[in-house]
């Protein structure tokens, strides 16, 4: 199996959106980046046994 990067679109509503938009500048960053702020923190907290792996995702920023 080789590495594969890929990118990935999720369609959200305009409230969602909204929502994000309020909290990001509240934390005085972009959305994309409190986006990937929350995905890497949900990435620690997930542990499968996942063919010998022990992590369910593993996200690389900025590529």
């Amino acid at each position: 199996m080789t590495d594969e990067l890929v990118e990935i679109t999720i369609a959200a509503s305009p409230s969602l959106v909204e929502t994000l938009d309020a909290a990001a500048e509240l934390m005085e960053m972009s959305r994309e980046d409190m986006v990937l702020k929350i995905l890497t923190r949900w990435e620690k907290e997930q542990t499968l046994p996942l063919h010998g792996k022990d992590k369910l995702c593993n996200i690389i920023p900025g590529i």
